[in-house]
Parts: C-alpha cells; structure tokens; sequence
C-alpha cells in the first residue's frame, strides 16, 4: 500500500483528463494520479484500489458524476 493521496478523475474528454492531471502534478505534491472515461471504469478503481480524492465531470455519459458520487458513497469507502 502506497501512503501517496490517490486522485480519480473521471471525465470522457481526453483532452480535459489531461489539463487536470498536467495541473495536479504542477502541485509537486506525492499524488497518485489515476484518470479514466467513465464512471463504471471509476467504480473498478475504487473497488480494486480505493481513492482519497474523486474529481468527476457531472454530465458523463452512462453513469453520471452526480450518479457516480453517490454510488460510490452508499455503496463503497471513498476514503481510505
């Protein structure tokens, strides 16, 4: 187990995946920075690994961020 702050970004849009995560590791911080297109890939990161941070586009498609974040919260532990 890592003691880095784990982030999940969750957005279908490559190119805004990318901002985030290029903005993020300006921080110079000890983050572990995981991205992926939608929510149902989201709910395997947190299921296999768990998250500390979940940053989400609200209108994805399929599963949105809003459904995502409270998936996530009444059926998994967002935080570690």
């Amino acid at each position: 187990m890592t003691d880095k702050f784990r982030v999940l970004i969750v957005d279908d849009h490559q190119e805004i995946r990318t901002a985030l995560r290029a903005n993020l590791e300006a921080l110079e911080q000890d983050l572990d920075l995981v991205d992926v297109p939608t929510g149902e890939e989201a709910i395997i990161e947190v299921v296999g690994t768990g998250i500390d941070l979940l940053i989400a586009d609200v209108g994805l498609p399929g599963l949105s961020g809003i459904e995502l974040y409270q998936k996530l919260k009444t059926t998994y532990q967002l935080c570690r």
